[in-house]
């Protein structure tokens, strides 16, 4: 085994970053700084020795358990092997998923009022379909949609975001 190399504290903060203090293997965590080293360790998700780079973007919070069990393997095989579903989504990707899920309900709710609106004037007839009503359901619409946003934004940030099935506990 080479040379252990010694991270800053800003790249220890930065790695902590990316899964929030958990460990991205199991549902370990959230570890804190101080932990470093005796409850958690940097791990490397695609090993060195496998041609990963040694730098933030392979750098991930690991519990010491599975750090050392996990050996040579990537991080992908390990926690399929260990039956874990997905990773912790990191701020960006937490971020991303949430804006997404703000502007696609709504749109897709407005889409669904419309359509419905057009359905009854082929059946109703044009003449017979109140312009106050189609104004209610696309305000409902837009109302139910921004509901169904924020709790999609709710369940992004509470949750951890995990991706697939929860994961098992150790």
């Amino acid at each position: 085994m080479g040379k252990r190399r010694k991270y800053s504290q800003d790249e220890l903060l930065k790695i902590m970053a990316k899964t929030h203090g958990y460990c991205h293997l199991c549902p370990a965590g959230p570890y804190s700084l101080d932990d470093y080293g005796e409850r958690w360790q940097v791990e490397h998700s695609t090993p060195l020795s496998k041609d990963g780079r040694d730098d933030i973007r392979n750098w991930y919070v690991a519990c010491v358990k599975c750090n050392q069990c996990k050996g040579v393997e990537s991080s992908a095989s390990f926690r399929n092997k260990s039956g874990v579903g997905g990773v912790p989504f990191s701020t960006q990707e937490r971020t991303r998923h949430a804006m997404l899920n703000f502007v696609r309900i709504p749109a897709l709710l407005l889409v669904a009022a419309l359509g419905l609106m057009g359905l009854e004037a082929t059946i109703d007839g044009p003449e017979r379909v109140s312009q106050s009503r189609n104004m209610l359901m696309i305000a409902s619409a837009i109302v139910g949609g921004l509901l169904l946003a924020v709790a999609g934004l709710w369940y992004v940030f509470s949750v951890r975001g995990r991706e697939e099935r929860p994961r098992r506990g150790k």
